[in-house]
């Protein structure tokens, strides 16, 4: 089963406190940090999400970014390093979501409780279309079963 815990990853002058992992492939840490420039501003990478997706800080706001396109783009999954920490936390507590045989009504439980956790935390992150609605809507659509985490752990 998942728990949270931290990495202290380290960079050229940096070092970021960061959450090791998320439940499933949502989100791991970084073996390093890593700056990266897109569009004139500076961000540093510490993780990553999904297949091909990057999970950034952006050094000038403190925002918590992803950029799924080889770092052309970027948009907002957390206001702060923090914010991200604390629903990250409050995703893995909330696990496990559902079995494979769970019906709807569980998916949907599980995607609301999800929801509410992260408007809790931080009431900005969650974007239509973004890091965490894409997250919720996955577990809304029955790809959060126990079986399936637990299997790519």
């Amino acid at each position: 089963m998942p728990t949270f815990s931290v990495v202290l990853l380290e960079g050229v002058q940096l070092s970021l406190e960061v959450p090791l992992e998320s439940v499933g492939y949502a989100y791991w840490a970084a073996e390093e940090l890593e700056p990266v420039v897109i569009g004139g501003t500076r961000f540093i990478c510490f993780g990553r999400t999904g297949v091909s997706g990057y999970v950034l800080l952006d050094m000038i706001t403190g925002a918590v970014v992803e950029s799924h396109d080889e770092f052309e783009s970027t948009s907002l999954v957390n206001t702060s390093l923090g914010k991200f920490s604390a629903c990250v936390q409050g995703v893995i507590e909330r696990f496990p979501f559902y079995s494979e045989d769970a019906g709807e009504s569980e998916w949907e439980s599980a995607s609301g409780d999800v929801v509410r956790l992260v408007r809790e935390a931080d009431a900005e992150a969650f974007i239509e279309g973004g890091f965490w609605h894409e997250m919720t809507s996955d577990i809304m659509m029955g790809a959060y079963a126990t079986e399936a985490v637990l299997e790519v752990e």
